[in-house]
């Protein structure tokens, strides 16, 4: 990759900084995932009464258009999404993080047709997730609402979100700080400190070798952006561009009806503006 351009984790200053992937280009790169299903109709009386959550992973090492290919996506742990709720997904990740620690400082070892043997070594590279089973994963509170401090990544308030737009104005969570406040957990004013701070308890997770929960469990750019903040932001620019005469109404419903959306989006064509 030339010049600034991102194409992948690997690009990144994360990747060239991380102890483990800088060192050893051959590290596996371990991604994760969580999502709940329904098993059930979920308009029926028995909506989320048998509600699973799924975890699976693959491997970043994959080329990207590779790793979303079924028969590289690994499905490690399946539970009822009430336990889940009962026992925290830490009961859940467990044996995962142990076995993640254990592929960090030991390895797996692999032998070829051949008889020649090569051991890898590798870690949790990120876990990907909604923003609600992100903030179940990583231990923040999952009412965005009621937290003075609602995101896992930085202490944003709601206050300071309204009147804010770009990321270096919003003090970053480091994960020194979120140790700190983890900690104050334990004492007289847990309550207070889990509503100020947007934390439920110190996740499992940061038991992993070089992985930190507030910076590995990535926002999700479907729900965020494209099922997010896009269709609001593209709302405000066709207003600006109407108001200013760039086009008229007309031309923009002609182009939206002529458009060829093919087979696959034609049941997502927008209704007219």
């Amino acid at each position: 990759t030339s010049g600034s351009s991102l194409h992948d984790f690997c690009d990144g200053q994360e990747y060239h900084e991380h102890p483990l992937f800088s060192s050893d280009p051959s590290a596996l790169q371990i991604i994760a995932y969580y999502d709940d299903i329904e098993v059930c109709n979920p308009l029926g009386s028995s909506s989320k009464k048998h509600k699973l959550g799924i975890f699976l992973f693959t491997i970043g090492n994959l080329h990207p258009k590779f790793r979303s290919a079924l028969k590289c996506i690994f499905l490690f742990a399946v539970a009822k999404t009430n336990d889940i709720n009962k026992y925290s997904p830490d009961a859940i990740l467990s044996p995962f993080v142990s076995d993640i620690n254990t592929l960090a400082s030991t390895g797996i070892t692999i032998t070829c047709s051949t008889g020649r043997t090569q051991t890898f070594k590798g870690t949790l590279l990120a876990f990907l997730a909604d923003n609600l089973a992100s903030h179940a994963i990583g231990g923040f509170k999952e009412s965005f609402s009621l937290s003075y401090r609602f995101c896992r990544s930085c202490m944003a308030t709601h206050s300071l979100a309204a009147s804010h737009f770009l990321s270096h104005m919003f003090p970053q969570r480091t994960a020194s700080s979120h140790k700190r406040h983890c900690d104050l957990l334990t004492g007289p004013l847990s309550s207070h400190h889990s509503i100020t701070y947007g934390i439920n308890r110190r996740s499992i997770l940061g038991d992993i070798s070089h992985f930190s929960v507030v910076k590995n469990l990535p926002h999700d750019v479907m729900h965020d952006l494209l099922e997010g903040i896009v269709h609001d932001e593209l709302t405000h620019l066709l207003d600006h561009c109407l108001s200013s005469k760039y086009f008229k109404l007309n031309d923009l419903n002609e182009r939206i009806v002529s458009f060829d959306y093919g087979y696959s989006e034609s049941s997502n064509k927008p209704g007219y503006y």
